[in-house]
């Protein structure tokens, strides 16, 4: 192809005026297709990034969750134990306790639900976006 390009001319004037419009229509092919390989390019860099910051962000949200459901399964554990030592649910904040405890759970599940369809349509997108780019 290069060797097409650099056709003095006179020999494309030999050639004819079809070869001439077959040169200009590759000229062009090939800028279109440097354009559609930079394109492509940047979006596989762009698709990377993305795909490493969902990563990072779902690992951050298991990493929380897992310790707010420690932490609330351990304000759990301290309200079990101060009922049996036997205080009275009147003289103590034990009853606003565990209401609070069971808001507080009630709001991991709630957060559990509503990031779950989203952290799967994520996946779902990530894996078609890589089956495309192959």
């Amino acid at each position: 192809m290069a060797q097409v390009h650099t056709l003095s001319k006179r020999q494309r004037a030999v050639l004819g005026e079809q070869t001439s419009k077959f040169i200009a229509d590759t000229k062009a092919a090939d800028q279109t297709l440097e354009k559609v390989q930079a394109s492509r390019h940047a979006t596989e860099a762009e698709l990377s990034a993305r795909s490493e910051q969902a990563e990072q962000v779902t690992a951050e949200l298991d990493r929380g969750h897992a310790a707010l459901t420690a932490w609330c399964q351990a304000d759990a554990d301290l309200a079990d134990a101060l009922s049996v030592a036997g205080l009275p649910t009147g003289a103590s904040a034990l009853p606003r306790i565990r209401a609070e405890l069971s808001a507080i759970s009630e709001r991991l599940s709630d957060m559990d639900r509503q990031l779950q369809p989203a952290l799967a349509a994520h996946a779902r997108a990530y894996q078609e976006a890589r089956s495309i780019r192959r």
